[in-house]
């Protein structure tokens, strides 16, 4: 978790800002919304099916360690439309 923490403060420091919003405008990272609904109280994850499979697997893990590490349990969505390693 010290890895976690010390990431998002070095964020926060290089773009001077804590705001989501702020950081994915600066950081160059598109964010899409989408009106999904609830799948029967199922968390989702949607992969860019643009991404080839090593990529989508790549995502997958990741997506997976962010629910893993979630304090919002099983109501926890994320949406992985776009990735840094793209």
């Amino acid at each position: 978790m010290d890895y976690i923490k010390q990431s998002v403060k070095q964020l926060v420091e290089k773009y001077k800002t804590n705001d989501p919003y702020r950081l994915e405008q600066d950081m160059g990272i598109d964010v899409d919304e989408f009106p999904f609904r609830r799948i029967k109280g199922k968390v989702a994850i949607v992969l860019n099916s643009n991404l080839t499979e090593w990529l989508k697997r790549v995502v997958l893990v990741h997506e997976l360690g962010h629910r893993q590490l979630s304090p919002q349990g099983a109501g926890y969505f994320f949406l992985a439309e776009h990735t840094l390693m793209e």
